[in-house]
């Protein structure tokens, strides 16, 4: 598996709670940003999935300063110094991420194009193997849940192996795809806000040296636009025949930003309305985390609820909380619970959302979560942040709303703080 960092992004966490602010190590150390420097070790081992770690795998440490379009890095065995100019206009390039360790100096001056000279690669056990056929090559989109605690900024990753895929995703790989002769592409774009973000892979080419450039189309919500503050991981996955034999380098190409225009494009109140029919500014697409699709309604008609003091879950007993939602409409169209918590084993916790009219549903049932995944550093601190299925849409949203988590377990957690973002119709 090759990892690569992509370039496009600043890190940044996209959380609605104000209790995070100041201190969003709750919600983000989970993974640490998982830069690619941290974490190379265990991306050349595949840690505890794969078994066993090459006495040639390293860690580095990397450290940048950018301002005003320059960037300095250091990495190990090397320097290297890049100025940039130009100016931007939607298009992205020339982002490099390699696996690997350099020698040598390296300088390059960019203006939508990098230059490389007096590079030399140390041998690390990876090494260029039957480089293909250059140019551009077929892809095939996949369908592939994001793992919901995946929070880093930007990460690309190709997949040589089930094995791999497996180790990452938690599953197996789909069927289709066949490993013997095909490998999977994936970039991910971060936690972004629902429904006007999504990214699409538009193409990958080989370069000389086992080099794997890939193109993005990124979409945006434009600022007439209003968003759920409710994040969900974004990304894609493509299949493509297996290029050569093992991939040294992944480079980010063009990125193209198609920045959605809410108040040009948008549709009226009542209209119907999905992440490719924005509304028009002042209204959110009800009913667009359930279905994919929904009614433009008023903003006003939206809260965010928030309780941020921290309550003990007794160890095989439970823990019951309730909250006020006030000043909405009358039945609701969207509600997303978010829950903070720290316990040692997820996998005991069920945790219920039970609203004003007394409907219970599921939240989290008995499910290992976070530690389900070996890049997942977890030392017992979570968050769940969901559209928990099993409200019908014609119930009362105004009054109390109850959260209920039971520990099967034996040694007790911490609720560190929990809210609700709820959208509302009148009926």
């Amino acid at each position: 598996m090759t990892r690569g960092r992509g370039g496009g992004g600043e890190v940044a966490w996209h959380t609605w709670r104000p209790w995070t602010e100041g201190d969003g190590r709750r919600s983000v150390r989970a993974m640490k940003s998982m830069k690619m420097t941290r974490h190379a070790l265990w991306f050349a081992c595949l840690g505890f999935a794969l078994g066993g770690c090459s006495d040639d795998a390293q860690s580095e440490e990397d450290s940048g300063t950018e301002d005003s379009g320059t960037e300095d890095t250091d990495s190990t065995g090397g320097d290297e110094v890049g100025t940039e100019t130009g100016t931007e206009t939607g298009t992205e390039t020339g982002t490099e991420t390699e696996t690997g360790t350099e020698t040598g100096t390296e300088t390059g001056t960019e203006t939508g194009t990098e230059t490389e000279t007096d590079t030399t690669e140390t041998d690390t056990g990876l090494t260029c193997e039957d480089p293909g056929e250059l140019g551009p090559i077929s892809i095939t989109a996949l369908e592939q849940a994001l793992p919901e605690f995946m929070l880093e900024d930007a990460l690309a990753l190709s997949f040589e192996t089930s094995e791999d895929y497996a180790a990452f995703f938690a599953e197996a790989p789909p069927a289709a795809l066949d490993f013997a002769s095909e490998w999977a592409f994936m970039y991910y774009d971060g936690q972004r806000e629902v429904p006007y973000h999504d990214l699409t892979i538009t193409g990958l080419s080989v370069e000389d040296d086992c080099t794997l450039v890939y193109d993005l189309l990124r979409r945006e919500p434009g600022p007439s636009c209003e968003s759920f503050e409710w994040a969900r991981p974004t990304g894609a996955l493509v299949e493509l025949p297996a290029p050569f034999s093992s991939a040294l380098t992944l480079v980010e190409g063009e990125v193209e930003v198609e920045v959605v225009d809410c108040e040009a494009d948008g549709v009226g109140e009542h209209q119907s309305c999905s992440a490719d029919t924005p509304c028009a500014p002042g209204l959110i697409c009800a009913g667009v985390t359930r279905s994919g699709s929904g009614l433009c309604g008023s903003t006003d008609l939206k809260g965010v609820f928030v309780d941020e003091s921290e309550q003990e879950i007794p160890a095989g007993d439970e823990l019951i909380v309730e909250m006020l939602a006030d000043d909405l409409a009358t039945v609701d169209t969207d509600v997303i619970i978010r829950v903070e918590l720290d316990h040692p084993d997820p996998s005991a916790l069920t945790i219920t959302l039970t609203n004003p009219d007394s409907n219970e549903v599921m939240v989290w049932d008995q499910e290992l979560g976070p530690v389900n995944y070996p890049w997942f550093e977890f030392d017992g601190e979570f968050v769940i942040h969901r559209s928990p299925v099993g409200f019908s849409a014609d119930e009362s949203v105004n009054g109390t709303w109850t959260l209920k988590i039971v520990d099967a377990g034996d040694s007790g957690g911490t609720l560190k703080g929990w809210g609700l973002e709820i959208m509302s119709r009148f009926d």
